[in-house]
């Protein structure tokens, strides 16, 4: 390697070893990290803080190609590294210890992992409490190693056809049961499936025509309604218009008829009453 490489450049191959990875190309992402690696050793000495960040993807990649004594050993690497960095007591070495505790666990080292996360248990109880969340999860991590292995699931057996029509859903009638040989009875179920779906086309046709017909009903009962409606108008306006005509006639009668009233000339003295002024 060049004495002269920046140290960017370790950090930029180690991004595009990360960007492999999302794109699940291991191979070519574990090639990039050793990349890195190499020139991060070189520049800043094994004790580095960006060293320890690219044992700890080579950790994530080991584990997701099931290497996992490369993985393990990547592991304790970064372990070491943020220990003589930031002590035992950090939330970084927890994190470490509580991804070792879980890849032991799915590796069926129980003892192992429940030595690591026992260890994460008491770092993060000194620094956070024993009822913060991060604390709760790494204990129940822990009860769940204690807890005693689920029994192995029961020895593969024979399901009969009927079965297995059954669960998809499929009825079955009686005299497809009453049939006899293998051959029979899915041809049956066959022919049963094709009624099914017959049967099935010629209910949804028949709410398709039963739901024109409601619509062509619909419009039917609106326009005999809606020319009612017109009708009733018609006929009220009519008998309004009459009525008001004989209202009116009989108001001209009245005023016609009625007598015009005398005025009188003299007071109760006898005096005469001038006549009101003329109007202007």
């Amino acid at each position: 390697m060049e004495p002269n490489i920046h140290p960017d450049y370790a950090r930029i191959l180690n991004r595009i070893g990360s960007l492999y990875v999302e794109r699940v190309q291991l191979l070519k992402a574990e090639e990039y990290y050793l990349k890195a690696l190499e020139i991060r050793l070189k520049k800043f000495g094994p004790l580095h803080l960006r060293v320890a960040q690219t044992y700890k993807h080579l950790f994530t990649l080991y584990n997701l190609q099931e290497k996992l004594e490369q993985s393990r050993e990547c592991g304790n690497k970064a372990l070491e590294v943020l220990r003589y960095i930031h002590g035992e007591q950090s939330m970084e070495v927890s994190y470490v210890y509580e991804r070792l505790g879980d890849q032991c666990n799915g590796a069926g080292l129980r003892d192992e992992a429940k030595q690591y996360l026992i260890k994460a248990r008491d770092i993060r109880i000194a620094l956070l409490g024993e009822e913060h969340k991060d604390t709760q999860a790494v204990i129940t991590l822990i009860n769940g190693l204690n807890a005693p292995p689920p029994p192995p699931p029961p020895p593969p057996v024979c399901i009969a056809v009927e079965d297995l029509y059954s669960q998809a859903n499929v009825d079955i009638t009686s005299e497809m049961k009453g049939q006899r040989g293998r051959n029979e009875l899915l041809d049956a179920i066959k022919n049963f499936a094709k009624m099914k779906e017959q049967l099935a086309s010629a209910e949804n046709k028949a709410q398709k025509v039963k739901k024109a017909g409601n619509m062509e009903e619909k419009k039917g009962w609106w326009k005999q309604n809606y020319k009612a409606g017109f009708d009733a108008a018609n006929v009220v306006q009519k008998k309004i218009t009459a009525s008001m005509l004989k209202e009116g006639r009989s108001d001209i009668r009245s005023k016609s008829s009625a007598k015009p009233s005398i005025v009188p000339t003299t007071s109760s003295r006898g005096a005469p009453i001038p006549p009101p002024p003329p109007r202007k």
